[in-house]
């Protein structure tokens, strides 16, 4: 199962690279598109304007998404998380390709290289690189893969804090799991994590409210709980640790129960890993309770 996961089904979607079902594809990956602009059916850049129409920006690398070849934040980072935690967790050493280097490190490393690539400068992270979903063929057709000939496909710049929690929360735990390995990538990601959350600290309210059937992974406070306790477990910042004990009571349950996992909520891990961190005896009663 594991090393059907990792070594078909992740690589095989590996965006910008040749792979055993693909060759090279969307190495043009992006440019900005006008405001408001439509595909398949869904609006992108609904925000103010970042970068003038028709700036690329390199977003190349990533996951192509499932059943379509775009890439989105939403899932990327949460992939990126889940990851990171099954190699911490249960120490997934499996080296099937023989270059001492665990195949879900290598895995996590390819993801994290293209999410650093989603943040902006003042610590934002961009939502997706998106084409819509009318095209139906091989990846490496869809563009010609050369810059500047104007099929590049589009880099959504729009910016949501709960995409940016995921974000964090998924670059704080690759910090950890890819510091023995990939020490500068490692050290870049906790720098990263620590960016987006000042970015989230100056725009805690920017959640993304259009559905999630629009192409978006769209989630709420939780993604930001999850960013503060993987912060924390990495940092030792007690700042993070606070946080988390003060917002922990706006984790939102999933049909009545908090045991869920999805690309929208992370609850049960983060408060799973709150009730270990806190010496708060108040917390961790609540958390019991709930769980």
């Amino acid at each position: 199962m594991y090393s059907d996961t990792i070594n078909e089904y992740f690589m095989s979607q590996r965006c910008g690279v040749e792979t055993k079902y693909h060759k090279k594809c969307h190495l043009d990956d992006a440019v900005t598109p006008e405001k408001n602009k439509e595909l398949s059916g869904a609006l992108i850049l609904n925000q103010d304007v970042v970068y003038p129409a028709g700036t690329y920006i390199d977003v190349t690398g990533g996951w192509h998404d499932v059943g379509d070849y775009n890439k989105y934040i939403g899932n990327a980072a949460v992939v990126v998380g889940i990851l990171s935690i099954t190699f911490e967790e249960f120490n997934v050493k499996e080296d099937f390709n023989k270059n001492n280097v665990p195949d879900i490190i290598e895995e996590i490393k390819f993801g994290v290289e293209w999410l650093l690539k989603m943040q902006d400068k003042d610590g934002g992270v961009f939502e997706r690189v998106f084409s819509g979903w009318n095209y139906k063929g091989a990846p490496e057709y869809e563009t010609d893969n050369k810059i500047g000939t104007n099929d590049e496909r589009f880099l959504d710049t729009d910016k949501y804090t709960d995409i940016a929690g995921r974000f964090v929360a998924g670059v704080a735990v690759a910090a950890r799991v890819l510091k023995t390995y990939e020490p500068d990538l490692a050290k870049k990601c906790l720098e990263a994590a620590v960016k987006g959350w000042q970015w989230i600290e100056e725009h805690p309210n920017q959640y993304d409210t259009i559905p999630f059937s629009y192409g978006r992974y769209p989630g709420n406070k939780t993604n930001v709980f999850w960013a503060a306790v993987e912060l924390y477990q990495t940092t030792n910042d007690i700042k993070y640790l606070k946080f988390a004990e003060e917002k922990y009571r706006e984790i939102e349950a999933v049909d009545g129960s908090l045991n869920h996992m999805s690309w929208i909520y992370q609850p049960i891990i983060s408060l799973v890993k709150l009730y270990t961190f806190s010496n708060n005896n108040i917390v961790k009663s609540e958390i019991k309770k709930r769980s």
